[in-house]
């Protein structure tokens, strides 16, 4: 089996900016997550090792949660609706998504080049 390592490092590249931005509270947790979920299997990552798993069970704990463009489209009354229920699904997920991102940061800076037996 043949690896692309450039489309790999990106991803994982990728994974780790994403992490930085939700500390640095330049995004939010939930939308965070999702987007870690979605780069997990291009950076070549277990979806169900930590630290990642974290970021699995925000983004399955929170799927109810419109997030960007699609909570946009959201008619403004149920956005004031929804906006108790939402933030703290977003508290939720910080909550846990903090020390997530951290070991992340540090797991990714410790074993850049590791993958899992199974990949």
């Amino acid at each position: 089996m043949s690896f692309d390592l450039s489309y790999i490092q990106k991803s994982r590249e990728a994974i780790v900016e994403t992490a930085q931005s939700m500390l640095d509270g330049r995004a939010g947790y939930i939308e965070g997550s999702r987007r870690i979920c979605g780069l997990l299997d291009a950076a070549r990552l277990e979806w169900l090792e930590p630290p990642f798993v974290m970021f699995v069970a925000i983004d399955s704990e929170t799927d109810h949660v419109p997030v960007g463009k699609v909570r946009d489209r959201w008619h403004p009354d149920a956005k004031i609706k929804f906006a108790p229920e939402w933030a703290d699904a977003e508290q939720y997920a910080k909550s846990h998504g903090e020390v997530a991102c951290r070991q992340t940061i540090l797991w990714l800076a410790e074993h850049p080049f590791d993958f899992p037996a199974s990949s």
